[in-house]
């Protein structure tokens, strides 16, 4: 028997093809330029050559960059270079910073104009074995990305790329300690490229906008999206609602996604003065929707929403449109394509599969893992057991394979002897009007072990304590035990890098003030 052997795609060889077959068309554009594929193919070869000075196939190139088409240029030109590459958390602590810089020890660190003064502060010992750091923008640096170009070299460099060989280290947020570096495969990026279009129906002739930073897993889904489906992503550098508006507006956009937070922002603008009705669909992440926004954004913005659910690890759910109704909008959806779920007994075998309704560990198998966690062989075999990803979130199902999910298994609150999740408490909070957001944490109490603790963000003064505990007694979803003993109100909530809710720092907050 003959067998055929198959082609393993690469992000370098993706963007390859866009300029052969689409070389007019924009591939990526920011406020102030925009780029064709066939100029990113120019410009990316010859930012590779320029590369190859300081770095080799294999060798990490790190950045610590906002979304430009500047940044892009870079990025692809590292991945020509055959380069492991690395989007570094850009609201981050130097200690953080210095510990994934640490980590990765790569010989090139590129940065945006803006985070020189960062790099300034960061440790000999951090920036041990970079060969150059090049800035993006003008700057005192000695090497700037400009001068990388005008090689005068219009071959690609000559590396031999295999599906399995690690291509991309996403960071976590840190929300549970120090980010950890999870390294993806040409492979499994090209995976996640094609579920992120699975899921969002993109075609050459979608145009996406993303506000989101390169160090979120997220916004690397967008650009896998982006170069295999050869749609145009358009960024944002900076959050700004009402830009957002503008730029759908008038650049046509057909595609955007955000956490519920932004989408609140959006809403509160005079929508009215703007043309919406290009969007095709948009999309939340990093945390759940409630009822009221969901409908909002249908009426107001666009009928067709989805929501995602994942991590840096790996992408898990969606929960489509029309099965966003009723109470499975508090649901995660489903199990993406290719991607097996299954709710076990907490740390137990992927065997130990719980009933419908029985609340459990999270465990996801697919082939968009990652190949293992940067340096940290013993996090790879703690987190990643026989292909099942142990997410350490704690969640059910129901009768019809919907997925709910209850919170982090860290984040379960011990009080009175009863084990209790912070999301339903979250959830009964978040529905009184005067609630932005809530976040509900166990703190250490003499009488309760854990006394339960809400958090509250709001810009009602006349708010009170009392006030919440009669919701909460009123509500029908919420059991006396699981009721709050104690409120604090607060401006804003405290978040990490990523957006996420930051529990430990909360939960330190908390002590301060007490």
């Amino acid at each position: 028997m003959v067998r055929i052997q198959s082609h393993t795609p690469t992000i370098k060889a993706a963007c390859n093809y866009n300029a052969e077959k689409s070389p007019e068309q924009v591939a990526f554009r920011d406020a102030t330029e925009s780029i064709t594929w066939k100029k990113l193919d120019e410009y990316s070869r010859d930012a590779a050559n320029g590369l190859l000075k300081y770095a080799a196939q294999g060798d990490r190139i790190a950045f610590l960059c906002e979304s430009s088409v500047s940044y892009i240029v870079a990025l692809i030109g590292a991945m020509k270079v055959g380069c492991i590459v690395s989007n570094l958390h850009t609201k981050t602590s130097t200690t953080l910073l210095e510990h994934c810089i640490t980590q990765l020890q790569p010989k090139v660190l590129i940065v945006d104009k803006q985070f020189t003064e960062q790099v300034d502060q960061l440790s000999n010992e951090a920036l041990q074995g970079v060969a150059t750091v090049i800035t993006i923008g003008e700057s005192d640096q000695e090497c700037s990305l400009e001068a990388l170009y005008g090689t005068g070299s219009t071959e690609e460099p000559d590396v031999s790329l295999d599906g399995d060989d690690p291509a991309f280290i996403w960071w976590t947020s840190g929300s549970t300690g120090r980010p950890k570096g999870w390294c993806h495969t040409h492979w499994s990026l090209y995976i996640k490229g094609m579920k992120a279009i699975g899921r969002t129906g993109i075609d050459p002739n979608s145009r996406s906008l993303t506000s989101l930073s390169p160090s979120f897993g997220a916004w690397t889904n967008i650009l896998l999206r982006t170069v295999i489906g050869c749609e145009s992503a358009h960024f944002m550098r900076d959050w700004d609602p009402e830009q957002w508006l503008q730029t759908v507006d008038e650049s046509n956009i057909t595609h955007s996604g955000m956490v519920v937070t932004m989408w609140k922002d959006v809403l509160d603008q005079d929508l009215s003065r703007y043309d919406l009705t290009t969007l095709d669909m948009i999309y939340t992440t990093g945390e759940k929707i409630d009822t009221e926004t969901l409908s909002q954004l249908r009426q107001q913005i666009c009928e067709n929403i989805y929501q995602t659910y994942g991590s840096t690890e790996m992408t898990g759910t969606t929960l489509y449109n029309d099965q966003m109704k009723g109470d499975r909008i508090k649901s995660i959806g489903k199990p993406q394509m290719g991607t097996e779920l299954r709710i076990i007994e907490e740390d137990g075998a992927p065997e130990d599969k719980l009933e419908p309704g029985e609340v459990g560990e999270i465990i996801i198998r697919g082939p968009d893992v990652p190949a293992w966690a940067w340096r940290d062989s013993k996090r790879t075999r703690e987190t990643f057991r026989n292909g099942w990803w142990y997410s350490k979130d704690l969640g059910y199902k129901d009768e019809e394979g919907y997925v709910y999910l209850e919170g982090r298994a860290d984040s379960m609150i011990k009080s009175m002897g009863m084990k209790m999740m912070p999301a339903p408490i979250e959830s009964v909070l978040t529905e009184h009007p005067s609630v932005e957001e809530a976040v509900v944490v166990g703190v250490n109490d003499e009488k309760y072990g854990e006394r339960v603790t809400a958090v509250i963000q709001t810009q009602q003064q006349n708010l009170t304590a009392e006030d919440l505990n009669d919701w909460c007694l009123e509500s029908n979803a919420l059991a006396d035990h699981k009721r709050p003993r104690s409120y604090h109100f607060i401006d804003e909530v405290e978040k990490t890098s990523s957006g996420k809710v930051d529990r430990n720092a909360t939960r330190e907050k908390i002590h301060t003030d007490e």
